[in-house]
């Protein structure tokens, strides 16, 4: 139970960034500190990663929660017009580039640390049935 004014841990931040840590020390071929080469065209964008990212986090602290409802999670990805594997392929391509991801998840936490901008009011949780 969360205790009024406090934000859950990101766990599943940790839980990516460890999973960034690991790729990068797996394989020769990429250094861990160089910047990443240009994605495939098929990988989502930096920006829709972070957008994305953000709402899902939004989502789950609208509940309380550290990981957002699955209804929830699914509502968001439609809005978003992402589907979760996307977010994963972005992951598993920039992992291995430690200070991307570093700077990616302050972004992040940053974006989610200053709270919902007014004009974008927070959208009805979705109701499963």
């Amino acid at each position: 139970m969360l205790q009024p004014g406090r934000r859950p841990r990101h766990g599943f931040t940790a839980l990516v960034i460890l999973f960034a840590g690991l790729l990068s020390g797996c394989g020769d071929e990429t250094p861990p500190d160089t910047t990443p080469p240009p994605p495939p065209p098929d990988l989502i964008s930096r920006e829709t990663f972070v957008e994305t990212y953000v709402e899902l986090r939004f989502a789950a602290l609208d509940r309380g929660m550290q990981e957002p409802a699955l209804e929830d999670r699914d509502a968001v990805l439609e809005r978003m017009g992402v589907e979760g594997e996307q977010l994963f392929d972005f992951i598993e391509f920039y992992g291995p580039y430690v200070d991307f991801m570093r700077e990616l998840w302050d972004e992040i936490e940053a974006t989610v640390d200053r709270g919902r901008p007014s004009d974008r009011p927070t959208p009805e949780p979705a109701t499963s049935g």
